[in-house]
């Protein structure tokens, strides 16, 4: 028989239920508990909580008796930026627990001003949540230290898949088929770095009405863009750009230099414009 776990205190950002879900695999009991003598501060010019000593004070979190398979699941979601589970004691009502708690050995981050959960919430929440569920899906695929240097990326197309889901696209001039019409049968990711190539088994409905047999695609995943094409309208001329393109490159273009407008993804928070 092995030994149970300790109970995990979250005091930052898989406070939100949501996101915890989404990392643990499932929905996990939990009760509220302080930690004595620190407060939750913002790392200074990032978004994201850090724990710093603070007497008198107290920080309210949740505590939670993870199932070993979930906590696998907090373990890899945690150990990309070095976070593993340093012991703590904390109070739920007048009784002290010892527990367990994410945090670096050494902290990178100078403490700023408290970090609010509701804060968090309302400006990050959607895309961390979105973000966490490719991040899970690497889990056992991918090692934590890439998941690191891709987070960016990461990032950026969670907030694409958010794009689509907020751009109402109209159907007067198509049939009104949507994602319920789809069946995904199966789906593998080959290669995931600065761009994903995902592969797809699926059954999409026709215009007949039944659904089709299983249909294998391969999909490139990028990043939403914005392309721009600069005017002047004293000269009549347009700006373009030139740059190299390995594409261009593995094609056998004996010049893979490339003519195109000026052109870039939107990342995170940003607006087309």
């Amino acid at each position: 028989m092995g030994v149970a776990p300790l109970p995990v205190f979250l005091f930052g950002t898989l406070r939100d239920l949501d996101l915890l879900e989404i990392v643990a695999g499932g929905s996990l009991d939990w009760c509220d508990a302080d930690l004595l003598d620190h407060r939750v501060a913002v790392a200074n010019g990032q978004s994201f909580p850090i724990l710093t000593e603070q007497p008198g004070s107290a920080t309210r979190g949740l505590l939670i008796n993870p199932q070993p398979e979930h906590l696998a699941r907090l373990d890899f979601y945690e150990s990309p930026y070095s976070y593993t589970r340093q012991p703590v004691s904390v109070h739920v009502g007048d009784e002290t627990i010892d527990a367990e708690t994410y945090r670096p050995e050494v902290e990178l981050w100078e403490p700023g001003e408290d970090w609010l959960l509701e804060r968090w919430q309302r400006d990050h929440g959607p895309l961390m949540r979105e973000a966490a569920l490719e991040i899970m899906d690497d889990m056992g695929r991918v090692a934590p230290e890439l998941i690191a240097q891709r987070f960016g990326v990461i990032r950026t197309r969670a907030q694409q898949r958010l794009n689509a889901r907020a751009v109402f696209s109209p159907v007067e001039l198509r049939e009104a088929h949507s994602r319920n019409d789809v069946e995904l049968v199966a789906k593998r990711m080959p290669y995931s770095h600065f761009f994903t190539l995902q592969e797809l088994d699926v059954r999409a409905r026709k215009f007949t009405g039944e659904m089709s047999e299983p249909m294998e695609r391969a999909v490139f995943v990028a990043a939403d863009a914005v392309t721009v094409l600069p005017y002047d309208p004293v000269r009549d001329h347009v700006l373009l750009i030139e740059q190299f393109r390995p594409g261009c490159y593995l094609r056998g273009d004996p010049c893979p230099w490339s003519l195109e407008a000026v052109a870039g993804r939107q990342d995170p928070g940003e607006t087309h414009e």
